[in-house]
């Protein structure tokens, strides 16, 4: 069986299925990790990655089988170059991590993605509660999203969830 596609906002896949995000407000100067990833915006209308496990991924505790998996799925792709924005909504804060989904939301709406894809069960937890949580392409308020099993879930060589997030992947279009 064929996994559904997962398209561009300019047609969503599927109906809204879940509350808006957060109002947005200006940030007057963007914290690390955010700060250095909104200067890797290279294009209009990326797609954005996120998980939960980027607070550590990007703050300095990089996890080598995740960067490995993150660096094979987009080569396979053979997606554009910076087609792809990692985008947290998390950091380290001493051995904790801080989550911040209000950050995740005003980057996006800066950002402007084509698709948010959401990697794992906690990220959909946190950013958009009120989601379900089936694999697939949805709707969120004025975003495409996709969500997908997450790299712990992938890991470490999980090849029926990398199945999943292959078929969906593959189908994207720019």
């Amino acid at each position: 069986e064929t996994a559904p596609v997962a398209e561009p906002v300019a047609q969503p896949p599927v109906p809204i299925r879940n509350g808006a995000a957060p109002p947005i407000e200006a940030v007057p100067e963007w914290p690390e990790p955010w700060k250095s990833q909104l200067g890797r915006v290279q294009r209009k209308k990326p797609v954005v990655w996120t998980s939960l496990e980027l607070g550590h991924d990007l703050c300095g505790q990089p996890d080598r089988l995740r960067r490995a998996l993150w660096g094979s799925i987009i080569d396979k792709l053979n997606w554009p170059k910076g087609a792809v924005v990692f985008w947290p909504f998390s950091r380290l804060s001493g051995e904790r991590l801080d989550i911040r989904p209000d950050l995740f939301w005003k980057g996006i709406a800066l950002i402007d993605p084509s698709l948010i894809v959401l990697f794992g069960d906690q990220t959909l937890r946190v950013l958009l509660p009120d989601a379900i949580p089936a694999f697939g392409p949805f709707r969120s308020a004025d975003h495409a999203c996709l969500y997908l099993p997450g790299p712990g879930d992938m890991l470490p060589d999980n090849r029926q969830a990398k199945l999943v997030v292959w078929e969906y992947l593959r189908h994207v279009s720019f």
